[in-house]
């Protein structure tokens, strides 16, 4: 089984490794209030250092981009008149302070963006995970389905990409693929590709699809089909001159990868994660690189660490492919199922989500001197959270930034105080 079956199979299968039952007579171990607190407060902290890593990312990636919406990013003020971004902050459902920026431009790509990948990331998580339980709770099942192509060494990832979007298209055409609908049950699917660059073998571009039925269906059924459609890839891929790898020297199907969803709540929502878990490698410590192959985002780290002439031209192959492609996708069928079963998915695009705005309230305006924390500015956000307004306000002023007060915090709700221009 490739690299990549591995580990889906280790995430997502029926031998899923999930905590041990409870049994009759076992008791659940119970934390003290001062146990749940601290646990919170580490969370929160090891959160809001996978932010400063991001951020610490992408002020990296400003001056070695090759796309032009990516050097603003969380750079460059919307409001105009020289003035900064709005500090916006909130409470979670634990109580702890979140806060963010409003004001700034946001390049949207799940791809390349350190920053807007995360934040996308959450929202689309959270629609694969709700479309899964709602499939599991209307008496459905689901299986996770894998499909690879052969690459090798001075393959354009241009030209992989390209193909990989043929052949999967070519799997859902025509009265084939409607007579498999029809047989199986199919609801719709989801989709999205992964992208590893090998250290051997070049770019490695593949496809891992969510497919749904309105019945429960046993895992050899689901292998069944899983071979209809690799059948279909392949003869695609071939006509393209490529062609998906059929069998190991052990006689092992290595080409797909079809196994059955366990549909719990957990699982769903790790389902979720997964699918989006390109955005969070930047920070995961579960998708570095490994001796094999680097993540797009560990090619970013190393260009970042060592300057390399050849990852650098890697890592702007890999921008100019990905630019504009969808990561992840839905089949029309399936958006009318969930909308009918109260989940909207797909319903705005990535790029609306980078720029939407925390809930909360806005709490203060930087006024001049943006330039001078643009490259620290999750710093401003730690000190909000860690330590309320006052904090906030006592960074700015050591940094030496002017600002006004929007709103004074007050139990939890703030309300309007209108504050001189500080410096």
């Amino acid at each position: 089984m490739t690299d990549v079956a591995d580990r889906t199979a280790a995430l997502f299968t029926t031998r899923l490794a999930l905590p041990p039952l409870l049994t009759c007579g076992s008791r659940v171990k119970k934390h003290s209030p001062q146990s749940h607190k601290h646990n919170i407060e580490n969370q929160d902290q090891a959160r809001r250092d996978r932010r400063g890593t991001a951020f610490g990312y992408l002020t990296r990636l400003w001056n070695m981009t090759s796309l032009e919406r990516v050097k603003k990013c969380c750079r460059c003020s919307v409001i105009g008149a020289g003035k900064g971004p709005t500090l916006r902050g909130s409470m979670d459902s634990n109580g702890q302070r979140r806060a963010a920026f409003s004001g700034l431009t946001r390049c949207g790509s799940v791809w390349v963006c350190p920053v807007c990948s995360r934040k996308v990331a959450a929202r689309r998580a959270d629609e694969v995970s709700g479309v899964v339980r709602s499939v599991a709770n209307s008496g459905g099942s689901g299986v996770f389905l894998t499909l690879t192509m052969r690459h090798h060494q001075g393959m354009r990832l241009k030209d992989l990409w390209s193909a990989l979007s043929k052949a999967w298209a070519a799997v859902l055409s025509g009265s084939p693929w409607q007579r498999m609908k029809a047989q199986y049950g199919i609801l719709g699917w989801c989709r999205t590709v992964e992208v590893r660059l090998s250290y051997q073998h070049g770019w490695n571009v593949h496809i891992h699809a969510l497919v749904f039925f309105d019945r429960e269906l046993s895992e050899p059924v689901m292998q069944t089909l899983g071979e209809k459609m690799w059948n279909r890839w392949s003869r695609k891929l071939s006509t393209l001159g490529y062609e998906s790898a059929a069998q190991d020297i052990h006689g092992e199907n290595v080409g797909h990868d079809a196994r059955k969803l366990t549909m719990t709540a957990r699982d769903a929502a790790s389902l979720g994660n997964y699918f989006t878990k390109v955005a969070f490698e930047v920070t995961s410590p579960n998708t570095k690189n490994t001796t094999v192959s680097r993540s797009p985002m560990g090619l970013l780290a190393d260009v970042i660490g060592s300057g390399n002439d050849r990852d650098m031209a890697r890592w702007h192959e890999y921008e100019q492919a990905s630019k504009g492609r969808r990561q992840l996708t839905w089949s029309a069928d399936m958006k009318k199922w969930s909308h009918s079963h109260g989940e909207e998915v797909d319903v705005v695009t990535d790029e609306e989500i980078a720029v939407q705005d925390i809930g909360g309230d806005d709490l203060l305006q930087v006024m001049k001197g943006w330039h001078r924390i643009v490259h620290r500015q999750s710093e401003l956000l730690d000190a909000y959270e860690t330590g309320g307004i006052t904090a906030a306000t006592e960074w700015l002023d050591q940094a030496g930034v002017a600002w006004v007060r929007i709103q004074l915090p007050d139990d939890g709700h703030d309300r309007p105080h209108h504050g001189r221009v500080s410096g």
